[in-house]
């Protein structure tokens, strides 16, 4: 039994600009440095009889779009959290995401269907800086982000990192939804197959064999029943299978 088991186991590229995009682009940035000034100032330099048109202002501020804006493929660009408009009258106007409101901006990060491993790690560095949403981070890229501990790391030592930035993710993100032993046991299989059967290949390559084939099942329900796998001591420590041991 335990012999057929293990067999079953076994870029940042800028958009082209357009003239309407761009003229977007700017017109936001205008918009949130003269809201932002206004914001400050509590009046506009014309003084406080133009206070009515100063709220306005600020109340379009608010609202503008911004997660539309990177869609639209605006000259715009992300490093280190912070936004870049490139224009023609500077070389860059840097925004904090924290000011223009992170949870506004939606940042599409690639979670399979990797092509090379710096896809892989862009994907890792927005999982570890907590810039994707957790309702972007699939299984396949918990998958994923595993596999790459595992390449860079023996069992244990990447699993004490999953753990600890599994922890720190939900904590930022304010959910609450770290279970230990399921984490362990996904560690403990994707280990057992990328030292076996998905050896000898590019790591990008390795997460979209995994990942295609093991996403989409549920390999827990085989050696854990629910009424264990689903209890508060299983989600806080590690608690061996009570169906089917692991044959690794």
């Amino acid at each position: 039994m335990v012999r057929r088991d293990s067999a079953l186991y076994s870029r940042g590229i800028y958009p082209q600009k357009s003239s309407a995009k761009h003229h977007l682009a700017h017109h936001c940035w205008f918009c949130f440095r003269s809201g932002l000034a206004l914001c400050h100032a509590g009046r506009t330099s014309h003084g406080p009889d133009h206070d009515d048109t100063a709220r306005g202002r600020r109340g379009r501020c608010r609202w503008i779009n911004w997660a539309a804006l990177f869609q639209a493929g605006t000259g715009l660009s992300l490093s280190s959290r912070r936004v870049y408009h490139v224009s023609h009258r500077r070389r860059c106007c840097p925004l904090s995401l924290d000011a223009i409101g992170a949870s506004g901006v939606v940042l599409e990060t690639k979670i399979r269907d990797f092509t090379n491993d710096e896809e892989v790690r862009e994907l890792v560095r927005a999982f570890e800086q907590a810039t994707i949403l957790p309702s972007q981070f699939h299984h396949c890229a918990h998958i994923a982000v595993a596999l790459t501990y595992l390449a860079e790391a023996p069992l244990d030592d990447a699993t004490v990192r999953m753990r600890h930035t599994l922890q720190r993710f939900t904590q930022r993100h304010g959910v609450n939804v770290y279970h230990e032993t399921v984490t362990r046991f996904w560690m403990k299989l994707l280990d057992h197959l990328a030292a076996t059967h998905y050896r000898d290949m590019p790591l990008w390559r390795r997460i979209n064999l995994i990942a295609e084939r093991w996403a989409v099942t549920d390999p827990i329900a085989a050696h854990y029943s629910r009424s264990v796998i689903s209890s508060r001591a299983a989600r806080e420590t590690w608690i061996a299978p009570d169906r089917l041991p692991l044959p690794f």
